[in-house]
């Protein structure tokens, strides 16, 4: 069998071995760039970040009707695409196409004026439960209350502020009028010249200019993104071939297969975040409908349009019916209800719903979600609050595509930035063992021991001896990585491998150090995972007591070596150990991290007297069921029982060397 480990410190240009998940898939390749192309300084990008910053926010008033334009392109493309094949003609298909998305708009918004007539008219029936409720609170937070107290605090504070100081011409003018002297007529006072005024009547054309001028503006908009819907979906294979040309013309396959992420990322979303939102409006009406709030059927549209706007859309959905649902009925009911209501239908879209449907369709994380929300609201409002998924989405398909960009893939994608045998060696230096153990553990619960060990804690541990080769980690710093690898044998591989009740016939040995030691402890956890009596000697801190090996019972022997600096180690380790245990005890070598595509396991066998060198785990328990035969425990599956042992089979093994 082929017994392939990926090295974790190799370059990513070789190919990836089982071991190691990589960090991006296989058939992603660099954009080929010609070699004159000097590479883009940081001040480069921070400056041309910046112009790009500026160019959207102050012609925000063409690119938010593009944006727009390109978004709903993405979502009515494939009609399109499906009326040309039938041999539809481009120009009458988006026509067609075109037709039929403003009809549903018409639609749509013809049922929400009806709806909003309707409870225009129903609102008067609803005003004494209103007014009831507003004194209800009144009365609660009169007598000294918190909102009472805080109003007259304020109204003193106002009558400080506005009282005039004291010798100023507003208190002069106040202050009462000295007596006339004496034998002379009071004067009459002046009576006041009562003003009123008179608004004159406005004209049928300046009514009707005031108007056109309120609704000039959004028909305006709503005008200039129709052209550019239109002109992008007629249009839309010469963009396509510009922008190969501007951007990919080195590297076709990686611009074709950009536009088409991009385009199935964003359709995806679309799609599956309409017929989400179609769902919630459909429930929330019925729910509606059924507790008894007025016209449900405008509460779900309004639950299907706002639900677009992330996280702020849907309770504002639900806000509206619940202040509708205060003024039908004099109690509390149906407002609880009405939230209730919001938090199970809401719940149920966001965490059973979009995972099932979509999940991370859009390749973006939850936080970069957030950060999108907030960025392109800043720059355009409401719009961008709108647009922020499917702008940031294309983003993050730029980054996988382009090597400039990766970083935007980096900050914003879904995937782990780290793969899981870098993050298992990261937690352990950073001193914790408990998140390592949780990424093992989760690991051999989906794919079993052998290959969370062969694709996690073996390059893990590669990691660990990489580093101390260069002089990072000191003696202490691997004994205490070694013990708390040795640590989460016990509590993660004893989960599978049962108790060893009887003398060991496999012996697994480190050659020296914390670190090889803790290869063999995984080794001999495996080989009892899979039903064979595996026992672990630990070196020691002076390096590997040979002649304290226990002899009883061993009828194979593994001597664990990470793949460093040289095969001196091994080789004095296995042939110390072979003296220790006799000719009759086939010694074998498993070399942990080793590059497969330099090292020959038969040449190196050969070279260090040993019968098998081994590369991965489960090359290791393959070999071990060559030369002992079938465990003598049952299947890793089954629970263990008592079973007599299998008569020992009997392995010709030729001297070590």
């Amino acid at each position: 069998m082929s017994e392939a480990v990926t090295t974790p410190a190799r370059d990513k240009a070789s190919p990836p071995g089982p071991s190691v998940a990589p960090v991006r898939p296989e058939t992603r390749q660099p954009l080929h760039l010609p070699p004159s192309q000097p590479p883009v300084s940081l001040a480069t990008m921070v400056i041309t970040a910046a112009g790009v910053v500026a160019a959207l926010y102050f012609a925000r008033d063409v690119f938010i009707p593009l944006a727009l334009a390109i978004l709903l392109g993405f979502a009515l493309s494939p009609i399109v695409t499906l009326l040309r094949r039938l041999r539809l003609p481009k120009a009458p298909a988006v026509l067609i196409v075109v037709a039929i998305a403003l009809a549903l708009v018409g639609g749509f918004a013809w049922l929400l004026v009806s709806q909003l007539t309707n409870l225009a008219q129903d609102l008067p029936k609803y005003e004494y439960n209103l007014r009831q409720k507003i004194r209800l609170i009144r009365a609660d937070t009169t007598g000294g209350g918190v909102l009472e107290q805080t109003a007259d605090v304020l109204r003193h504070v106002q009558e400080e502020i506005q009282q005039p100081p004291p010798g100023s011409q507003q208190q002069q003018a106040g202050a009462p009028a000295p007596p006339p002297p004496s034998g002379t007529a009071a004067p009459k006072p002046a009576q006041p010249v009562p003003v009123s005024v008179v608004a004159q009547p406005e004209a049928p054309l300046q009514t009707i200019e005031e108007a056109l001028g309120v609704v000039s503006a959004p028909l305006a908009s709503v005008g200039i993104v129709l052209l550019f819907v239109i002109f992008v979906l007629t249009q839309r294979e010469d963009l396509r071939d510009r922008f190969i040309r501007l951007f990919g013309a080195g590297d076709m396959h990686r611009a074709t297969e950009a536009m088409s992420d991009a385009a199935h990322r964003i359709g995806r979303y679309l799609l599956m975040q309409l017929v989400i939102n179609a769902t919630f409006g459909t429930l929330f009406g019925l729910g509606l409908w059924l507790i008894g709030v007025p016209t449900p059927l405008l509460w779900g549209l309004i639950g299907v349009v706002l639900r677009f706007v992330p996280y702020i859309g849907a309770p504002i959905a639900a806000l509206l019916p619940f202040v509708i649902s205060l003024a039908v009925e004099p109690g509390w009911t149906m407002p609880l209800e009405v939230v209730g209501l919001f938090l199970g239908v809401e719940a149920a879209c966001a965490y059973v719903m979009e995972p099932l449907l979509y999940g991370h369709s859009t390749g973006l994380s939850p936080a970069a979600i957030i950060i999108a929300a907030a960025f392109w609201t800043s720059l355009w409002g409401p719009v961008g609050l709108l647009l922020s998924t499917p702008l940031t989405a294309c983003l993050v398909v730029i980054g996988r595509h382009v090597p400039q960009l990766e970083f935007l893939e980096v900050l914003f994608g879904n995937e782990q930035p780290l793969p899981p045998s870098v993050r298992f060696y990261q937690r352990l230096l950073a001193d914790d063992p408990r998140e390592a153990e949780e990424v093992t553990r989760q690991h051999a619960k989906e794919h079993g021991l052998v290959q969370a060990f062969d694709e996690i804690v073996l390059p893990g541990l590669g990691l660990v001896e990489a580093d101390r080769l260069r002089g990072a980690l000191d003696r202490e710093r691997l004994r205490e990585i070694g013990e708390d690898v040795e640590e989460l044998v016990d509590d993660v591989a004893d989960e599978h491998a049962p108790p060893r009740d009887q003398p060991a016939a496999v012996l697994c040995c480190g050659a020296r150090g914390a670190i090889d030691d803790a290869g063999a402890a995984l080794l001999a956890s495996v080989l009892r995972e899979q039903g064979y009596d595996a026992a672990y000697a630990s070196s020691g801190a002076g390096g590997l007591a040979f002649e304290a090996l226990p002899r009883e019972g061993v009828r194979l022997a593994w001597v664990s070596r990470m793949d460093g600096a040289g095969m001196a180690q091994a080789r004095r380790a296995v042939r110390r150990v072979q003296a220790r245990l006799g000719e009759d005890v086939p010694v074998l070598l498993a070399l942990w991290n080793a590059d497969p595509e330099k090292t020959e396991p038969e040449a190196l066998a050969r070279n260090l007297g040993v019968q098998r060198v081994a590369l991965t785990m489960a090359g290791a328990v393959e070999t071990a069921r060559e030369l002992l035969g079938p465990p003598p425990r049952p299947a890793p599956a089954a629970e263990p029982e008592a079973a007599p042992a299998a008569a020992p089979a009997t392995v010709a093994v030729p001297a070590a060397g």
